[in-house]
């Protein structure tokens, strides 16, 4: 009698590398040459939830699937509950793999990706692989995987046709009076930077199709200092590639005010801790907290993310200070998490 004995060191191949764009860096290393799998499974206490993922691929070389797992088919009405798309099975369509895009060459890998929602109580495996047949030709890694449950009524297929979503908000003063025992000084409008606004990250192509992206509103109250009561709003989209922003104003502003510009800028990244510098292991890796602002340039090097830096300039010998209020407004497509496509 012939025994077959199986080695998993012949046929597993388990790869775990430490260089991820997150603070602990892992990252799972899908290698090319041949066929690779990484499964979650895990219970969605939730109605809806939006998929994301941190990593670089080939662009169309990855494929991802969510599976909805249910038993109990004794009755008849359990059958419609077997593995049909988590994300598609309010229409009862069956399970199909996905491309995962990466048309932007890479630019954005450190950035959120989005995959589309998922909807419906109970089990669920997500499954990302490459070619089987062996054929893939450059690696692949994933660093990060985010389950964010959402309301049902903002689950999104993908980021493409029409979009349910919320308003992404910030706001900001200037000068800030937190903190301060009594009135803070007026202060004139300089460089000014805020998280890049939903609507105005490139939703797949990258910073050289001005058109892959939208607007948003940006609204400034002054009261005081030598600039007085005025009001300012302007509209700020992209009409070129490149990292620039047209900054147009609006017929509603009321007062003098200064020219604004804007662009996508990064932030450095700055050592608090290195690795190994209280002891062995402590920290195990470098701690680092967001530095100062500078040209965007992608991939890992803009792990910080991306941000808006809108730069106010006065005409020489006209500069005026006051007390401001800032908000910029954009359209946000489910929660609001993620604006890059991977589909």
């Amino acid at each position: 009698m012939n025994t077959l004995l199986f080695r998993e060191d012949y046929h597993i191949n388990i790869n775990y590398v430490t260089n991820g764009y997150t603070l602990q860096s892992p990252a799972g290393q899908i290698s090319s040459g041949s066929s690779g799998l990484m499964t979650y499974s895990f219970y969605l206490d939730a109605e809806a939830a939006e998929v994301e993922v941190i990593g670089t691929w080939q662009d169309s070389k990855l494929f991802y699937r969510i599976d909805n797992y249910a038993g109990g088919a004794g009755q008849p009405y359990y059958a419609y509950q077997g593995n049909v798309s988590s994300d598609l099975s309010l229409s009862m369509v069956g399970t199909v793999a996905v491309t995962m895009r990466m048309l932007d060459g890479g630019l954005y890998a450190a950035q959120r990706k989005n995959l589309g929602s998922m909807i419906g109580r109970g089990w669920k495996t997500i499954s990302i692989y490459n070619a089987t047949d062996g054929t893939a030709t450059t690696d692949a890694f994933i660093q990060l995987l985010t389950i964010r449950p959402i309301p049902v009524h903002l689950a999104n297929s993908s980021l493409s046709g029409i979009i349910r979503g919320t308003k992404d908000t910030m706001t900001l003063r200037v000068p800030t009076s937190i903190g301060a025992t009594a009135t803070p000084s007026a202060q004139q409008l300089g460089n000014i930077v805020f998280p890049l606004p939903y609507d105005l990250y490139p939703k797949s192509q990258g910073t050289g199709n001005w058109y892959d992206c939208g607007m948003a509103k940006l609204t400034i109250k002054c009261n005081g200092g030598t600039h007085g009561n005025a009001y300012f709003e302007a509209l700020i989209s992209k009409a070129s590639g490149g990292s620039n922003y047209l900054v147009t104003p609006l017929p509603n502003s009321i007062g003098t005010w200064p020219t604004f510009t804007a662009t996508l800028v990064g932030k450095d990244s700055n050592i608090i801790y290195a690795r190994n510098s209280i002891g062995m292991n402590m920290p195990l890796r470098d701690i680092t907290l967001a530095g100062n602002v500078r040209a965007f340039t992608g991939g890992g090097s803009d792990k910080r993310g991306m941000y808006l830096q809108i730069t106010a300039t006065w005409p020489a010998g006209t500069e005026k200070t006051g007390y401001y209020s800032l908000t910029v407004e954009s359209a946000a497509g489910g929660s609001g998490a993620t604006a890059i496509s991977a589909m």
